[in-house]
């Protein structure tokens, strides 16, 4: 039985790796890499398995898998009362509330950095692929950050 199952898993590209990384937030530190993301996950698996292994011998109990509902849904955010103010402003003008508006911009932040992520994992794919078709130099047009 794969003991490993119930604990978290993330799968992301690195472009400094240039392979998908593959962890586990309850073993810092541990980590499956390859350039498929499925091979990462199987290395990860086994590095856990290992792990495992490793904690038993030393008689050491295993950590607690994180669970979804951990998540209440709620924060406390702070923020300059400025700021307060203006999305307060901006929630009135919109009526709306000021946690649907937030939850809006919130939600629209994190889908623009991971689509931008996603978009320039593929380009650089894209770029590698292209270096070994074309022979002389292929290079990056990378935009400067704002």
């Amino acid at each position: 039985m794969k003991r490993f199952r119930t604990y978290s898993v993330a799968i992301v590209w690195s472009e400094e790796d240039r392979a998908y990384v593959a962890t586990s937030p309850e073993f810092p530190g541990l980590s499956g890499v390859s350039n498929d993301s499925s091979r990462a996950l199987a290395d990860l698996g086994e590095a856990l398995t290992m792990a495992f292994e490793a904690f038993e011998e030393e008689n050491r109990p295993l950590p607690s898998p994180r669970r979804a509902s951990e998540y209440s849904g709620q924060i406390r955010l702070r923020m300059p009362k400025a700021l307060h103010a203006l999305a307060v402003h901006q929630a009135e003008g919109e009526d709306v509330s000021l946690n649907t508006l937030l939850v809006s911009l919130l939600s629209r932040g994190l889908g623009k950095v991971e689509a931008e992520s996603e978009l320039s994992g593929k380009l650089e794919r894209l770029l590698d692929e292209l270096r070994a078709a074309v022979p002389g130099p292929v290079r990056s047009h990378r935009r400067a950050a704002p």
